[in-house]
């Protein structure tokens, strides 16, 4: 089982869907960070962990992510005919599921870590800690 998992990671990570997926979401991500610093830019009450309260407002896209790990795991068996050649190895129904699954957990997990850690280092970088006003000495 372990050997067939490790195969289906194999075969989503050398896959240009998933990088694909993580730069467009990285993009989006940066995009809304710059938008809500410069939207936000006198910088009165703004530092970096109220960027990161921003992400209790995202979490609703992990319904929409779901769906797009899913089709990163079983799109290929469709289209090239894996399955066939799956069953037709001799590996059981029951394996190729739950690896299939355990796959898609994993992926999907790894991909929130990666997202999330992306944007708290956007949030950090482009949404300044506020400081207090120094007066200018002459």
């Amino acid at each position: 089982m372990v050997d067939y998992i490790r195969a289906e990671v194999y075969k989503v990570t050398h896959r240009k869907y998933l990088w694909g997926f993580l730069l467009i979401v990285g993009g989006l991500e940066a995009l809304l960070v710059c938008m809500w610093a410069w939207m936000n830019g006198d910088m009165t009450n703004m530092s970096a962990s109220t960027g990161f309260t921003m992400v209790l407002y995202l979490l609703t896209m992990g319904y929409y992510a779901s769906a797009i790990t899913t089709d990163m795991v079983f799109s290929d068996q469709y289209k090239f005919n894996t399955l066939k050649n799956e069953v037709a190895y001799g590996i059981p129904r029951a394996r190729i599921y739950l690896g299939k699954l355990a796959v898609g957990c994993l992926v999907s997990l790894a991909s929130c870590v990666v997202i999330l850690l992306w944007y708290g280092i956007l949030c950090l970088s482009l949404i300044h800690i506020s400081e207090p006003t120094r007066p200018i000495s002459i």
